[in-house]
């Protein structure tokens, strides 16, 4: 299986939130927040234009995308890891995310956030050298898990 990352365009912004919605609906309904979930078209746009913005080609195909905020000149936030469900839990997050630290290889610094009951998530992460960091609750359904990576 072929995964690779282009910079997503804000023309792309539509396609790429249908994968948002897929990807991030049973959090949404579980946890009952998700900033992605949420997200309108438009909004989709804005964070391709003010982030780093990386659709996820499977096989030359989009099926992910993953969205890189840059903190300072050292430190980076993955803000959001997202794959097509039908593609989930085959490697392709864990690629995407080697490739994108590759991409900025100047980064000292990497920090992301995950709900604390996705333990297949902090699996991942972990696996990636990612710490855990700390907690952060942000309603009665969710706890999210601060991890950060130093190089």
């Amino acid at each position: 299986m072929d995964v690779n990352i282009l910079i997503a365009e804000s023309k792309e912004a539509s396609e790429i939130n249908y994968i948002l919605k897929s990807a991030f609906k049973k959090s949404f309904e579980k946890y009952r927040f998700c900033p992605a979930y949420e997200a309108e078209d438009s909004q989709i746009s804005e964070w391709i234009i003010d982030s780093f913005a990386y659709k996820i080609l499977v096989n030359g195909q989009l099926q992910g995308a993953l969205f890189v905020v840059e903190k300072n000149k050292q430190e980076c936030e993955l803000s959001i890891i997202a794959i097509n469900p039908e593609f989930q839990n085959m490697g392709i997050a864990s690629k995407a995310i080697i490739l994108v630290e590759q991409r900025h290889a100047n980064t000292k610094i990497w920090t992301l956030q995950t709900p604390e009951k996705e333990t297949g998530n902090m699996h991942l992460y972990e696996k990636l050298g990612y710490v855990k960091v700390g907690n952060e609750k942000v309603n009665e359904h969710l706890n999210l898990v601060n991890y950060r990576k130093e190089w």
